[in-house]
């Protein structure tokens, strides 16, 4: 990169050079030359300013080695660069200096987007949290009370949160209850912490296809079932690791879509992909409570 800029900054001198050196004003049929400041702005009295030092005369080019040392450019870089120039020179000078003022501009806009653009990104992505999931496993297959009812592990996932400057890693775990009961249980809910949070599907009352839910925004309401919830996340989740109970589950690398939102007294979590979407309502849970249940 460095080398780059080096080049791109012996362009701009190395082909200005000549052109502001010249003591005379363009050709009159030179395109644009109306618009030239040796044209629309002439000095008083024809007066002419001389730039002289010992490196050149007044109305020379500008040596490159002096332009090279000066502004401390690679020497390799700006060599193949004056050597282009050279061959672009002799091949045409009717529109040479045309030429020159393109080569400018391009050469500020490029920087400008250089700084507006990529040195945002580096930053931006110099800037990400990665969090990586709490160690404590439980296993698929064991059963555990919570809230007085009794559950069992069906199957166990490592899935991977990313948000907006924000990426983590948290388990979840299927669970099983009495009569088809199911619940979703999860490890380290909020990045970097390890708190556990108990859901349970919810039906909405309207349906919300995925493409609906998608395009709800952060510090959005919404209604699903009957309780109003402020969106307080948006995110993407990967499945990292996949372990049922009773045989190896597939699905690796899965991604789905959703969005977190909260009530003074629960959390809705909204989970989609093209098939489908799917809601979950409940709360967290005291790491005590989960512990005596489990019997970790």
């Amino acid at each position: 990169m460095k080398a780059l800029i080096h080049a791109a900054a012996a362009a701009a001198l190395l082909i200005s050079a000549p052109a502001f050196a010249q003591s005379a004003p363009p050709p009159a049929t030179e395109v644009g030359i109306g618009k030239l400041a040796l044209t629309s702005l002439p000095a008083k009295g024809g007066a002419k300013l001389a730039v002289t030092s010992p490196a050149f005369k007044d109305g020379a080019d500008i040596p490159f080695e002096s332009v090279r040392s000066a502004f401390n450019l690679n020497r390799e870089a700006a060599a193949r660069v004056a050597q282009s120039i050279t061959s672009a020179q002799s091949a045409s000078s009717s529109t040479f200096t045309t030429k020159i003022l393109w080569a400018i501009l391009l050469l500020a806009l490029g920087i400008l987007a250089f700084g507006a653009f990529g040195l945002r990104a580096s930053s931006s992505s110099s800037r990400l949290i990665v969090t990586a999931a709490p160690s404590l496993r439980l296993k698929p297959g064991g059963t555990g009370t919570m809230n007085s009812v009794t559950w069992q592990i069906r199957q166990h996932a490592l899935v991977q949160i990313a948000e907006v400057g924000l990426q983590y890693e948290r388990h979840e775990y299927q669970l099983a209850g009495p009569e088809g009961a199911t619940a979703l249980l999860i490890y380290g809910f909020n990045a970097g912490q390890k708190d556990w949070v108990l859901l349970t599907r919810v039906e909405p009352l309207e349906s919300l296809t995925p493409q609906a839910a998608a395009s709800k925004h952060f510090g959005e309401t919404v209604n699903v079932d009957g309780v109003g919830a402020m969106i307080t996340s948006i995110s993407e989740t990967i499945l990292r690791e996949n372990e049922s109970a009773e045989s190896s589950v597939s699905g690796k690398g899965a991604i789905l879509y959703g969005f977190t939102a909260r009530s003074p007294a629960s959390v809705l979590l909204a989970r989609w992909d093209e098939s489908g979407i799917n809601f979950y309502r409940g709360k967290g849970l005291p790491a005590k409570e989960v512990a005596a249940g489990f019997k970790l």
